[in-house]
């Protein structure tokens, strides 16, 4: 059942004369495109115009809009952190895992009893095969002499290697690497297998060029 609404002392009901004006407007809009015929149905309802009489203040509309739609106010979210990117990025779980690994065999000793100190120590590391993406935590072993990656097909940027440079022999066979250029500041390798990789000719060129003494076996 509907409310009834207060009227005013002449009887009519409130606002009426905006009321009509309004009901005016809408049957020239109607008479133009019938789409409208509902805003006359609304109009029709006294509850509804007695709503739209009443005065709402700006603070009470900025709660409401905080509300939401349903009623309820909304939770604060703290915003997530940007994701890292470049090399800023922090090495995978799973990269580490199969790193630590393999220099546990370098070692011979468990994953679980390496020190940051061993990373001093490893000379030798045979990642070969294995699903390594990136070789940031590869350029940790500074002493590093020997690398095998043959065909780790997940390769990322070969980046991180020119910081290797007491390397002496690396394999970078049957890897997507493309890029020589940061090979170019290991001057103390000897061997370089680069077959089966992205690495153009015309770049492998220039390799022998700066690194003379560098077998490169493509």
């Amino acid at each position: 059942m509907a409310r009834k609404v207060d009227h005013r002392p002449d009887g009519r009901p409130p606002d009426l004369l905006g009321r009509a004006s309004l009901r005016e407007r809408v049957s020239a809009m109607l008479r133009k495109d019938p789409a409208h015929e509902d805003y006359l149905r609304l109009l029709a309802d006294d509850d509804l115009w007695a709503l739209m009489q009443i005065r709402f203040s700006t603070e009470l509309a900025e709660f409401t809009e905080q509300l939401g739609p349903a009623g309820a106010a909304a939770p604060d979210v703290e915003p997530h952190p940007p994701a890292p990117k470049g090399p800023e990025a922090p090495v995978s779980s799973k990269d580490q895992t199969v790193i630590r690994e393999a220099m546990a065999r370098a070692l011979d000793t468990e994953p679980s009893r390496l020190a940051d100190s061993d990373y001093e120590r490893v000379t030798r590391l045979d990642l070969s095969y294995s699903p390594i993406e990136s070789l940031d935590e590869v350029a940790r072993l500074k002493n590093l002499e020997t690398l095998k990656l043959t065909e780790c097909k997940k390769l990322g940027s070969a980046e991180p290697l020119n910081q290797l440079t007491n390397l002496q022999s690396l394999d970078l066979r049957g890897t997507p690497i493309n890029s020589a250029e940061p090979l170019k500041q290991l001057t103390n390798l000897q061997y370089l297998g680069l077959r089966g990789t992205q690495v153009s000719k015309a770049a492998i060129a220039e390799l022998r060029e700066t690194l003379p003494r560098v077998q490169i076996m493509t």
